[in-house]
């Protein structure tokens, strides 16, 4: 019964145009945002995003989903996590956790890097952020890197 009521909400908003980030959180989806543009000619961010906070459970601090179909792509922030992070932890999580979404990134098992699964110390985030979506730009379309 769960499961058919998820795909009655996901069928609704296939026809809405919304799309929703918590004001906490725009600044590092916007950031996210201007790291595209700086690297593709064309953006291809999914139809709709809603970023949000929740109380996450088994130690997840952050978590992106896509629906059935595609339609949209919900990421949850940890609440007691980004209350207790610092500036460089919540910039980590939020490009891990939208690089997952949007550029459709898995986890790596290097520990330096953004995308390791758990909490970790980055080695120069905006380096490894910029290579990644490089990457994505040439593998979305060609000609779509600038």
């Amino acid at each position: 019964m769960l499961k058919y009521l998820y795909l009655i909400f996901s069928l609704c908003f296939i026809f809405l145009p919304i799309k929703y980030v918590h004001p906490e959180l725009k600044y590092y989806y916007q950031y996210f945002k201007y790291k595209v543009e700086e690297q593709c000619i064309e953006m291809k961010e999914p139809p709709k995003v809603f970023i949000y906070f929740s109380n996450l459970k088994d130690y997840n601090i952050g978590f992106c989903h896509e629906s059935y179909f595609g339609t949209y792509y919900r990421i949850t922030i940890d609440r007691n996590y980004w209350t207790e992070a610092d500036f460089q932890s919540r910039m980590n999580l939020m490009m891990h956790e939208l690089s997952h979404c949007v550029l459709n990134k898995d986890h790596v098992t290097d520990k330096t890097n953004y995308m390791y699964k758990d909490d970790t110390v980055v080695v120069d985030l905006d380096r490894q952020v910029e290579a990644d979506i490089k990457q994505w730009c040439s593998l979305s379309a060609p000609g779509n890197r600038k």
